[in-house]
């Protein structure tokens, strides 16, 4: 079995409601696609200085693309991501990380790309409703964590979850709404544990 990359390892462990405080656990994970690399002929080669240019501009597609009601606009709004790296959203995968679970390309080796983060225990989190920026998805991690640990659903784990869920749902929907916020920092959750790797 061929060891885990540093990120594929980060993004196996999830934030679980806890019995008696933060848990992790882990998921299994699909190894993300592999652009320029099995087939250099195929895709466009993908050097490290255009990485943080590709993170941008998929963060710009996702924003574009969850603005569009049909399925043919939210392409479009990935047409020159698609372009640059061969791959979009119909070929990424969710990570198996719980309550934001990142939609991401691997481009070769540890280089990575992440094209919008979804709230899972949102029906509608994977389309119009992702998030598209990491700190937007950080601030939803937060917000979980701030409504597991509300005192009223003390002992009552069902209870605990669900309020934190919709906490995260409704987080999320206030994004769509255009309404702002104040950035979360890392706190627990796969996107704040991959923050915190890169500083």
């Amino acid at each position: 079995m061929m060891p885990l990359r540093p990120l594929h390892a980060a993004l196996l462990l999830i934030a679980a409601p806890a019995i008696a405080g933060p848990a992790w656990a882990v998921f299994s994970y699909k190894p993300a696609v592999e652009l320029a690399v099995e087939n250099p002929g195929e895709r466009p080669v993908i050097s490290e200085g255009d990485i943080p240019y590709l993170q941008q501009l998929a963060e710009r597609s996702c924003k574009c693309a969850r603005t569009k009601s049909d399925m043919a606009g939210k392409d479009q709004c990935w047409d020159g991501f698609k372009r640059r790296t061969g791959a979009g959203p119909h070929e990424a995968d969710l990570a198996g990380c719980y309550p934001i679970a990142p939609l991401v390309i691997s481009v070769g080796g540890n280089r990575s790309i992440f094209l919008s983060y979804s709230v899972l225990a949102d029906p509608h989190a994977h389309g119009a409703a992702a998030l598209c920026s990491s700190a937007e998805a950080i601030t939803a991690e937060a917000v979980y964590e701030s409504a597991m640990e509300d005192p009223r659903f003390k002992g009552d784990l069902r209870g605990q979850q669900r309020h934190a869920d919709a906490a995260a749902v409704n987080f999320a929907h206030s994004i769509l709404r255009g309404e702002s916020f104040k950035p979360a920092p890392p706190a627990g959750g796969c996107v704040s544990m991959e923050a915190t790797r890169q500083d």
